[in-house]
């Protein structure tokens, strides 16, 4: 079966990536049955011609399909997917239907990585002056499966998306780090490491991976799913010939390893060396990631509401003295211990927030870290304010995911964002 063949096909999932998924299909002229367990999901931007079942989904809906693709956040341990697979229906994601229905026409680079997969994929994309899309925002099959497909693009992955790739292959691909995250959906640590792994291999021996290898999980990564392409390690990060004399304006240690990576990642797929550094000399992060929102009596405030895990907030506690540390969300299942020896010395104090703030509060008690249990985040704005002095960074760093009180984190940003405004 190639993706050419007319087929039936079953989307699962009606949000963008399934939209684009239902769009691309019926352009070729395929049947699309689109369904979604959510009875109330909103399906104003599915096509015309899409078969809509919404609600209670079984095997039934199986009947006469060739293919199902599903959206990244439906696990595979669902249901229907894992009845498909025990049928052998195969059961892509977006990514790899956009790769199937690519045929070669463009070149990829990849990135995966359980922090910095954005902020590094708008940097690759910068050096190539190639689209960014996948993870990133814009589905990958939007721009793989065009009529007149980019000569090269840019994709960010995220390991739901990984799952279900089979035949997908970078010509690049750039692994950052792998640490703790989503592991109920991947069922462990082996399992979402084996996922991260399949971004290469469907690879070449002439194809690249370039791996941050000052991770230590990115080392496990490798050692257990050895690249079948060329590997380029990038460890030393501040040596690298290319920055050298570079003022990145994406501040911070991991941002370095991230603009690091970038660089090698971008070389290999045929960047030259002054586009690279003319590009990361110029990046501007995006916004919630480190993220400078006010800077005001000699206290700055930083906006990283998308550290949504304990490596990305500690990442981000790294880049910064003397913080006030606003803290908590919704835990995925992570160990916050992980933070504790970084927060003495370095955190003034630490405000909590939202449905995990009783668990990072008493990390933050166990090294003697003053602590304010202040539970929604308007609070903690305020009382950070109170308690910050000339030269402290007042850090919006949650550690968590949003869900218990926002939409996502973008929304948490945006709350801190006006927030801090309004203490003018």
């Amino acid at each position: 079966m190639t993706a050419t063949d007319p087929r039936r096909v079953l989307v699962f999932g009606v949000g963008a990536s399934g939209v684009a998924v239902a769009a691309a299909a019926l352009s070729r002229g395929w049947q699309v049955l689109a369904v979604d367990e959510r009875a109330e999901a909103d399906t104003s931007a599915m096509p015309d011609g899409v078969e809509v079942r919404l609600g209670a989904v079984d095997a039934s809906a199986l009947a006469d399909v060739d293919v199902v693709v599903t959206s990244p956040g439906v696990p595979p341990t669902q249901p229907l997917l894992a009845t498909a697979v025990d049928r052998g229906v195969p059961v892509w994601s977006e990514p790899e239907l956009a790769w199937q229905l690519n045929e070669g026409r463009s070149r990829l680079v990849a990135v995966s990585g359980t922090n910095g997969k954005t902020t590094t994929t708008e940097m690759i994309a910068a050096c190539l002056h190639a689209p960014a899309a996948g993870n990133i925002g814009v589905p990958l099959v939007q721009v793989l499966a065009a009529d007149t497909p980019p000569p090269v693009v840019v994709a960010e992955l995220s390991s739901f998306q990984l799952h279900f790739c089979h035949e997908l292959r970078p010509d690049v691909a750039a692994l950052l780090n792998v640490a703790d995250d989503h592991l109920d959906w991947h069922g462990g640590l082996d399992g979402y490491r084996a996922d991260k792994a399949r971004m290469w291999q469907a690879q070449r021996p002439e194809d690249v991976t370039v791996a941050f290898t000052a991770d230590a999980g990115t080392v496990a990564t490798l050692e257990a799913y050895p690249p079948p392409g060329q590997l380029v390690r990038v460890d030393d990060i501040g040596n690298d010939e290319v920055l050298q004399g570079l003022d990145l304006r994406a501040g911070g240690p991991h941002n370095l390893a991230n603009a690091t990576v970038a660089a090698r990642a971008a070389l290999a797929a045929g960047a030259s060396v002054e586009d690279v550094r003319d590009a990361l000399q110029a990046f501007e992060p995006g916004p919630h990631r480190l993220e400078l929102v006010a800077d005001r009596d000699g206290v700055r405030w930083i906006n990283d509401s998308k550290a949504t895990n304990p490596h990305a907030a500690l990442a981000a506690l790294r880049s910064f003295e003397d913080i006030v540390w606003i803290a908590g969300g919704l835990n995925k299942g992570l160990d916050f211990a992980t933070l504790a020896d970084d927060l003495p010395g370095r955190v003034r104090t630490v405000l909590t927030i939202g449905a995990c703030g009783p668990e990072l509060a008493a990390v933050a008690r166990t090294v003697g870290v003053a602590v304010e249990e202040v539970g929604q985040l308007d609070a903690a704005v305020r009382r950070a304010a109170e308690i910050a002095v000339p030269g402290s960074t007042v850090l919006l760093a949650p550690a968590a995911a949003s869900m218990d009180q926002f939409r996502n984190y973008a929304e948490r940003g945006d709350v801190f964002r006006r927030e801090v405004e309004a203490l003018r």
